[in-house]
């Protein structure tokens, strides 16, 4: 697992009690080091929101080594940001998705679930499928501002539940600290879907909030506004926007 500008790493000895590793970024030079222990290696002196590889051998002395294992590729958290914080999607950051088979592209501190039939992506203007979605974004209320919304990629049906999660938030400084979001989840009278807003908390994913079936009853409908209140939640935390898809049912879940 890595954070911010760490890793722990495991791997099955061969057999010896010191390895050797080195590592790297993607595109960077590679360091070299040593170890006697092969369970929860820390890793540290890394930077954030970057990727990595990681190669370990055995070795048993001078001139007796093993064969490099590896590479093991893993990428560091993002640092967790101050607030106020907050995301509109329209950044370059933030790709629309631009046909009805593409993923478009999300900020690379955010992440979501990465399923190839139903995801999270980013989108402007109007829904690819006729009778859900908004008109336009919430914030410009242009068909070229950008919002989140729940896409079934092609023809996928298998996939029904998937997340996505904000970067880490840091909320030293707030004694009244709250989560803003405005939604659209027009279904065209179907059930549609559910969404649920959990928060992690050090240990737990603890849900905060959920909206259950069809919101408005037209694409045109305004958005509408949740207000949550994170009073009793202290230090660094995460959001997770968790959309589940009903069986048989459709409608996007968008938030902006």
């Amino acid at each position: 697992s890595a954070l911010s500008t760490s890793a722990i790493l495991s791997w099955t000895s061969g057999g010896a009690s010191n390895y050797i590793y080195k590592y790297k970024p993607t595109a960077g030079t590679t360091t070299y080091g040593s170890t006697n222990t092969n369970s929860n290696f820390n890793l540290s002196g890394l930077t954030a929101n970057t990727e990595y590889q990681f190669w370990v051998r055995d070795s048993c002395g001078t001139g007796d080594v093993s064969l490099w294992l590896g590479p093991i590729t893993f990428k560091t958290e993002c640092n967790p940001v101050s607030i106020p914080f907050s995301e509109d999607f329209d950044n370059a950051t933030w790709v629309s998705a631009a046909n009805f088979n593409d993923a478009g592209t999300i900020n690379s501190c955010w992440k979501r679930d990465e399923n190839p039939e139903y995801l999270w992506v980013p989108k402007a203007g109007a829904s690819f499928w006729f009778g859900t979605g908004p008109s336009a974004d919430h914030t410009t209320g242009l068909i070229t501002g950008k919002y989140a919304m729940t896409h079934r990629v092609g023809n996928g049906l298998s996939t029904n539940d998937v997340d996505l999660e904000t970067p880490w938030i840091d909320l030293s400084g707030s004694s009244q600290p709250e989560l803003e979001f405005y939604y659209h989840m027009f279904a065209d009278g179907n059930l549609g879907g559910n969404l649920f807003v959990d928060v992690w908390n050090g240990t737990n994913w603890v849900v905060v909030d959920s909206l259950k079936g069809e919101q408005q009853t037209t694409q045109a409908a305004a958005w509408s506004q949740r207000l949550i209140d994170l009073t009793g939640f202290t230090g660094t935390v995460q959001a997770r926007f968790r959309a589940i898809k009903l069986v048989g049912q459709y409608g996007d879940i968008c938030l902006d």
